[in-house]
């Protein structure tokens, strides 16, 4: 009787010790799962805020040429684009440019790169100081508003004064009727005159329009009707002649 006690005390310690190991076993696999599990929740939690912060893409205003040069904003334009020879078009790519320098910006071109490979381009002609333009994408690309905008490159051209012969020159203004006067004590022929057309405070379209100015004698004036302008107000850009010579 006291060897059968025996044999079933040992038998029970066995059993004990079997269930503790067995439980002990059966922790650490828990604890190894619940590890393994907690990882690949931060792993994807980490490559799913990556990928969120790429698709956000550019955040605006946006700037270039050591920030001579700000891109505002980018956004779609339906209706006829001034730098696409008036062609019409719905959700149209346009910028909002503005010229951050204390030059006049005499031209600019820019290349917009989305996420989904498409590359928009963009000009303007003739940006003064401080002034900001409205451009559109020169050959009536669309920009959704889902659109991310990865990339935005440039090639710019400034001149230290303003191009409107102020010296020899002044200019009124009054809606699309700009009148030059000739205030030097020579005649001046074969000119050209360079017009935005200004809505909002803003250059409607990146590029000018120009007119033709045959004479103005010394001391006396001449008017030109700037009918592209009809939007809004003419606003005189530069004053050329058609040799190049300012």
């Amino acid at each position: 009787h006291i060897s059968g006690r025996k044999r079933r005390k040992s038998l029970s310690k066995i059993w004990v010790i079997s269930a503790i190991v067995a439980a002990i076993l059966i922790a650490a696999i828990a604890i190894a799962a619940a590890y393994s599990t907690k990882n690949k929740h931060s792993e994807s939690d980490v490559n799913s805020y990556a990928d969120g912060q790429e698709d956000q893409g550019l955040t605006f205003p946006y700037e270039l040429e050591d920030g001579r040069l700000s891109i505002d904003s980018i956004f779609q334009f339906t209706g006829f684009n001034p730098d696409n020879e008036n062609t019409e078009g719905e959700n149209i790519a346009a910028l909002t440019v503005v010229n951050q320098s204390e030059q006049h910006l005499s031209s600019a071109q820019f290349t917009v790169k989305l996420a989904d490979g498409a590359r928009l381009a963009f000009e303007v002609t003739d940006l003064p100081a401080g002034e900001k333009a409205m451009i559109f994408e020169k050959e009536n690309q669309v920009y959704e508003l889902d659109d991310v905008c990865q990339e935005i490159t440039d090639t710019a051209e400034f001149e230290d004064v303003s191009p409107v012969m102020a010296d020899r020159i002044s200019a009124e203004v009054q809606e699309t009727t700009v009148t030059l006067t000739n205030n030097s004590e020579e005649d001046l022929s074969n000119l050209l005159l360079h017009c935005h057309c200004v809505i909002d405070d803003a250059y409607f379209g990146g590029l000018t329009y120009t007119y033709p100015i045959a004479s103005i004698p010394a001391g006396q004036s001449a008017s030109v009707d700037a009918v592209d302008c009809y939007l809004g107000q003419a606003a005189v850009v530069r004053v050329s002649r058609d040799s190049g010579e300012e």
